[in-house]
């Protein structure tokens, strides 16, 4: 889950907004601090066309709850590899992500149906990809770094839905 507070200072080489620290007003954070700031409580989920596309690649229905419209029951893999599953685990076989903000040029924020989660890009995807806002990814085998932060890879990238 999260470090301790006891642990050593984060060494992540991304970028991430200067105002994050700024907002606390105590010395001693937490990381949990550090990703409530960064990654806050996500409004109601929107599905933009890539996320119905993605849907209709991976064959699962596009009714409302896997549309964002209401409470309902998911498909799998859906149901299982989400980004609330992201806090018990280090690692997810396949997400969906749709990217909801890009927040400097190698780190952005993403969202599911379940929540959000601040995403760290390797240099080489950039090389390959351009990634803005309400493109959809779809990730395979996706590490979780020790700050509650995803590592995309070009080996985690299966495809890109615009």
């Amino acid at each position: 889950m999260y470090p301790s507070q006891s642990e050593a200072t984060w060494t992540q080489q991304v970028s991430l907004p200067d105002n994050i620290l700024e907002e606390l007003e105590t010395e001693e954070v937490s990381w949990k601090d550090v990703v409530n700031l960064a990654v806050p409580k996500t409004e109601k989920f929107s599905a933009s066309s890539g996320w119905v596309k993605a849907l209709s690649y991976l064959r699962l229905p596009t009714d409302n709850p896997h549309l964002g419209l209401s409470e309902g029951e998911l498909s799998h893999p859906l149901n299982t590899s989400n980004c609330k599953a992201l806090v018990e685990s280090s690692k997810v076989g396949m997400l969906l992500l749709q990217i909801s903000e890009v927040l400097g040029e190698r780190t952005f924020k993403a969202k599911d149906l379940t929540g959000e989660v601040l995403c760290a890009v390797h240099p080489s995807v950039l090389q390959k990809y351009t990634l803005e806002e309400s493109q959809v990814i779809l990730l395979y085998e996706v590490v979780v770094l020790p700050k509650f932060l995803l590592n995309i890879t070009l080996k985690n990238i299966v495809k890109i839905f615009h």
